[in-house]
């Protein structure tokens, strides 16, 4: 096997039995005659993933120390995630209303962006930032004459020659789709981009919604450009621009996107999250507490069968991910909203340990060391601000808190806090911008000083838990 792979990397060569794909379509919803309706799983060789991995790492490990990536890109790359993502539309979604300025935030729908890759013009990007050679030569390979069959109910389909596109099921199909697609933030020099992958949102804002609305159009026009010379295509009709205003509802005019207007709504879904145009996520909260109580139905109907550890183990599996996931975004929103998402943890801990509706709940939080909805957020702001203090997080949010010492040269006993923003709406003080150093602040040295992240989050788990004991 090392003879091979060396062989490969040497000579450039991908072995042509490695560049074979069995595919097979899994059912997703919807009418089962409908092609469309499902989602092809893509099943590669394990001899070619162990050949990959090697040439991911190697590219990934030069891409990275060149600075090649974008830093608004948070898509399949080291310590960048969607919550990362999030947390930067937040950002400038509150700064530009605390700055009494109006935001545009445009949400792009790429038509199979992943399938529609053309490898001459991948091949450019990669030589153009400094992979070349048999290096080179090896991506050249690894593209050409890829062939795939389908496999359903028994049948397979004859093999067809892939002409474009990554390869799916590949370990380095999403790391060659964000390298073609590194580029697309240099089509305009004055809207903001957040990528994630094939997952691309334009903002752009200012004071004067006419302005605003002319410089989007006049810069959709260079963004058209690039989709266009790079041959990838957009659902226009899944494409859509939401306004973030605390004044106006509606723009003087259309945004035009290649020909087409856009439709303006109030609530879309970013990186599995809805977002609304006011930004008081309960659209999210309550789609949260629709799958959450159907869970809850699940365990209610299994509780008869399984032990509580095991309903323990149901709880973590089926509501905790849906709590966790971005909420460090939302979980700071209105009280009312967050009670809702309490109500039913404290009624799945009631079922779980077979108690009445009415029984407290406090010490069956803390003695399986569980944290309600708000402490749930605490506890992934510390972690957030515990990366930052170990520069762990990405490039993007380097200077995005600074410490009192920078205001003055004087010694204080608060100069080595975290400075507190200056911020004048009570939305732009519930984001982490505000409550992160706040909450940073408040801790005491031994969580702040701890030597590695697993030791903090279990320091920082057991100081929330202790003020259920106390309440």
């Amino acid at each position: 096997m090392v003879h091979i792979i060396n062989l490969s990397i040497s000579n450039g060569i991908v072995p042509e039995n490695m560049k074979v794909a069995k595919v097979i379509p899994v059912f997703k919803k919807g009418d089962k005659n409908d092609v469309s309706n499902y989602r092809p799983i893509s099943l590669l060789t394990s001899m070619s993933k162990i050949l990959e991995r090697i040439i991911y790492t190697r590219t990934y490990k030069f891409l990275h120390l060149n600075n090649v990536f974008t830093d608004f890109q948070f898509g399949f790359r080291e310590k960048h995630c969607t919550s990362h993502a999030l947390l930067t539309f937040l950002e400038k979604a509150t700064q530009s209303l605390d700055k009494f300025c109006h935001m545009i935030g445009i949400f792009l729908d790429f038509s199979k962006a992943f399938d529609t890759i053309n490898h001459e013009i991948l091949i450019n990007k990669l030589y153009h930032y400094g992979i070349r050679g048999k290096a080179l030569d090896w991506f050249r390979s690894y593209l050409s004459n890829r062939q795939q069959l389908v496999s359903f109910n028994g049948y397979n389909s004859q093999m067809r020659k892939i002409e474009c596109g990554v390869p799916q099921g590949s370990l380095l199909g999403p790391l060659l789709f964000i390298i073609y697609m590194n580029d697309f933030h240099r089509s305009s020099n004055t809207l903001s981009f957040i990528l994630f992958a094939d997952d691309s949102n334009l903002f752009l804002s200012h004071p004067d919604p006419h302005i605003l609305l002319n410089t989007v159009n006049e810069e959709l026009k260079l963004v058209t450009q690039w989709i266009h010379a790079n041959k990838l295509s957009l659902n226009l009709a899944k494409t859509k621009y939401m306004i973030f205003s605390n004044s106006i509802e509606n723009l003087p005019g259309d945004i035009i996107f290649d020909g087409t207007p856009l439709e303006n709504v109030s609530c879309t879904t970013f990186l599995g999250v809805e977002v609304d145009n006011k930004l008081t996520w309960k659209y999210h909260i309550n789609s949260i507490c629709k799958k959450i109580s159907r869970n809850i139905g699940v365990i209610n109907r299994l509780k008869q069968y399984f032990p509580s550890s095991t309903l323990l183990m149901l709880y973590s599996s089926l509501i905790l991910p849906y709590l966790n996931y971005g909420i460090l975004v939302w979980g700071n929103t209105h009280q009312s909203l967050l009670d809702k998402i309490l109500l039913l943890q404290k009624k799945s801990l009631r079922i779980i340990f077979n108690l009445n509706m009415r029984a407290h709940t406090d010490d069956l939080f803390c003695s399986n060391k569980l944290l309600k909805v708000k402490d749930l957020y605490l506890f992934q702001l510390g972690q957030f601000m515990f990366n930052y203090k170990n520069n762990n997080l990405p490039k993007v949010f380097d200077k995005i808190f600074y410490r009192n010492e920078r205001l003055h040269n004087y010694p204080t006993r608060h100069s080595n806090e975290y400075h507190l923003p200056l911020l004048r709406t009570l939305l732009a003080q519930n984001t982490f911008v505000f409550t992160g150093p706040r909450f940073w602040n408040n801790l005491n040295d031994v969580h702040k000083n701890a030597l590695s992240l697993p030791s903090f989050k279990r320091n920082l788990k057991l100081f929330l838990l202790e003020s259920y004991t106390t309440q």
